[in-house]
């Protein structure tokens, strides 16, 4: 059996297989779509008035850019199982830190997104326009965009902690071994 079709680990997957979905997980992540294209249409910094009514105008609009952070925090899943996979024949501890690290990120992350949810149910529900005041509401939705903003933060930062193992793994995996110790 050629190495690049040997299942690793009877994780049942190929290394092919797993470079495959690893590279599709990649292609259809629509998280940057919903971060740079539909948030920063609906949400205006420092206006929350005019924030809700985005909201409240484009509802479709938030649900997609919701839906694009779910998907795509789903999908970083199975990119961490599939990069575990792919890169345990280099280091199968630091392969396993690093999927861990992207587990999670993906836990944060989609926790994180139910203070969305939570605005999105706020202002489409009639019963809680109408108890409570302009004020109160605004005051509501700004915390929890913020909550949001806080959580995605703090996720981020442990992704970038992946990033920085998953490195390791890939130029130990091109190179040979001990050019580049700071990996290990």
């Amino acid at each position: 059996m050629s190495t690049q079709n040997r299942v690793v680990d009877g994780a049942g997957m190929s290394l092919r297989g797993s470079a495959v979905v690893a590279g599709f997980a990649y292609l259809f992540n629509p998280v940057s779509y919903a971060e740079f294209s539909i948030y920063p249409k609906l949400i205006i910094p420092g206006n929350i008035e005019q924030t809700v009514q985005n909201i409240g105008a484009h509802g479709s609009l938030f649900v997609g850019a919701i839906l694009c952070y779910l998907t795509s925090f789903i999908g970083d899943v199975v990119l961490a199982w599939s990069l575990y996979v792919l890169l345990a024949p280099v280091n199968k501890a630091l392969s396993l830190l690093a999927a861990w690290f992207q587990l999670v990120y993906a836990g944060i992350a989609i926790v994180a997104v139910v203070n969305l949810v939570t605005v999105y149910h706020l202002l489409g529900t009639t019963d809680y326009l109408t108890a409570f005041g302009s004020d109160q509401l605004h005051a509501q939705v700004l915390l929890l965009l913020h909550s949001f903003r806080y959580g995605w933060q703090i996720a981020l930062v442990l992704f970038g902690i992946h990033l920085v193992l998953l490195g390791c793994l890939i130029v130990r995996s091109a190179t040979s071994p001990g050019s580049w110790g700071f990996c290990w």
